[in-house]
Formats: structure tokens, sequence, C-alpha cells
């Protein structure tokens, strides 16, 4: 019995950094890399995607599943030749601390002007900025994403 076979595929990141976890937890697997991924027809189990080149799932005609590295799928979904073929994505709570954080600091970088402070600094100046005075939310966010949800039912295991 040959072994199954796993393709970590992106057209935007080297995904060989995920070698050494598939080594050490898939023993009897083969895993391929975008660039090298042989007999497409042999890839039977799972590809692990970020933004996939479009039309390479398609080109995998025995694949049984299709996850994405990140929390969302937008990436995959954009594929106009997605095969009908279940599509996963991350749910972890450190991730989406992480992605939270990363707007909060966004949002106050931008409201505080905290590029102007270090440019002021590193020329050695002091010069206190006023502060935008602009309100932040989510509400379009989750709007937006309510939309996404409803046109991609079913899409997600």
């Amino acid at each position: 019995m040959k072994p199954p076979c796993v393709a970590l595929v992106s057209g935007v990141i080297d995904m060989r950094f995920l070698m050494p976890a598939f080594e050490t937890i898939t023993l009897g697997i083969d895993v391929w890399i975008t660039d090298a991924l042989g007999e497409r027809d042999k890839i039977e189990l799972l590809a692990v995607c970020w933004a996939p080149p479009q039309g390479l799932l398609a080109s995998m005609p025995n694949l049984r599943l299709i996850q994405s590295i990140g929390t969302g799928g937008d990436h995959i979904l954009k594929d106009s030749t997605l095969p009908p073929k279940p599509v996963c994505r991350i749910v972890d709570s450190d991730m989406t601390a992480g992605t939270t954080a990363y707007v909060c600091w966004a949002v106050i970088n931008r409201q505080r002007r905290f590029s102007a402070y270090c440019t002021h600094s590193a020329a050695g100046v002091w010069q206190e900025e006023a502060i935008e005075s602009r309100r932040a939310g989510i509400a379009r966010g989750l709007r937006d994403s309510a939309g996404w949800v409803r046109r991609s039912r079913g899409r997600w295991l």
C-alpha cells in the first residue's frame, strides 16, 4: 500500500517552515511542497494552504480536504476553479488574541501618531503631536464578515 500524500501549497510564502512539524507527526505520509508537487493525482489526502495559486487545487483530482493555515479562508475561496471539497480553517484563541492586539496597536499607532514620534526621536527632537479624534469601530467588519459567511455557507467543515 502506498503512503498517503499531503501537499503544502502557497503562491506567496514558502511552506517549507511546516516541514519539521509534518516530519514529526506524520510517519509514513509523503509531504510535497508547491514547487515540487510531482504527479498531482497522487496527492490524495490533504492540501495545507495559504493563498494557493489559481487553479492549483483543481489540478489535484484525488484531494479529499483543503486546510487553510490561517483563521480565514477567503484566500482559498476566491479561486474560481476550487474543487467541491471540504475547506477547513484554524480556530485558535491565541491567533485571535494576536490579531486583536495587532488591530488595537494599529489603531492606537495611527491615532497617537507614533510614527511621527519615532521620526522626532531619531532626530533628537521632542515635539508633541495632536491626537486624531477619529473613532474606530468594528461594525463594518462584522457586517462584511456576516456577508462572507452567507456567501460561503456550506464550504466549511
